[in-house]
């Protein structure tokens, strides 16, 4: 049987305290196995955008256990977990979040300046940029790319330190419908070279070309889909 990757066990998340308390999650259980394409939707205030955040180690939950390749998450210090954060998780963005002043290579190799114990450099970066199908745009600062091409940067980004999931948010929010399709079909094909992805979107079309559709609403998984 495939290792889980992710394992959620009863999560729950609280905000606030007192009468003011908030009861975002409740009684979350999710296992991701490795190489699975999964994704996460939910409308505004569902508790998805929460969900996200725990699965990136950006922050920890109230109650229940997370554990991530096999560690518990609430057993790891603020450091150690912001380094497992660097190396095992790959981060997509809606917005790419690259650096403008940095060019396309420098941008992929940014994760690398947090991870001293990796050996990479810009041969690494290269590789990737040129698998995204950019080896003609290394020396290019953002500004002078598409859409698309940022957002290929940005999954390149989030390979360079061979993480065990990678962890899309929006990946398609900001793009056209043709680029949308170009940057879903680059993520099947992590995925078919045995990547673990995790989508979290709001785009039922989107989440369909996953592996498995989870939905959330009001803090609780309603449905799973193959």
């Amino acid at each position: 049987m495939t290792e889980s990757v992710i394992q959620l066990v009863g999560i729950h998340k609280y905000f606030g305290e007192g009468d003011a308390r908030l009861h975002v999650l409740k009684g979350i259980d999710l296992s991701i196995r490795t190489g699975e394409f999964v994704s996460i939707t939910g409308q505004s205030g569902s508790g998805k955008s929460t969900l996200m955040n725990l699965l990136g180690c950006l922050d920890r939950p109230t109650e229940g256990a997370y554990l991530l390749d096999g560690r518990d998450v609430a057993t790891i210090g603020d450091d150690e977990l912001s380094e497992k954060r660097n190396q095992d998780i790959g981060f997509i963005f809606q917005s790419f979040n690259l650096i403008p002043q940095l060019t396309v290579v420098e941008n992929v190799e940014v994760p690398l300046l947090y991870a001293p114990g990796v050996k990479a450099g810009p041969g690494r970066a290269k590789e990737l940029l040129e698998a995204v199908g950019l080896s003609h745009r290394l020396g290019h600062k953002p500004s002078q790319l598409s859409g698309g091409e940022r957002q290929r940067v940005a999954i390149a980004r989030a390979l360079v330190n061979d993480p065990v999931m990678l962890l899309a948010d929006e990946p398609t929010g900001n793009l056209d419908t043709q680029t949308s399709e170009d940057v879903l079909d680059l993520m099947r094909d992590l995925h078919r070279q045995g990547r673990t992805i995790v989508m979290i979107t709001h785009d039922e079309d989107v989440a369909a070309q996953a592996e498995r559709q989870v939905h959330i609403r009001d803090g609780v998984i309603l449905e799973e889909a193959a």
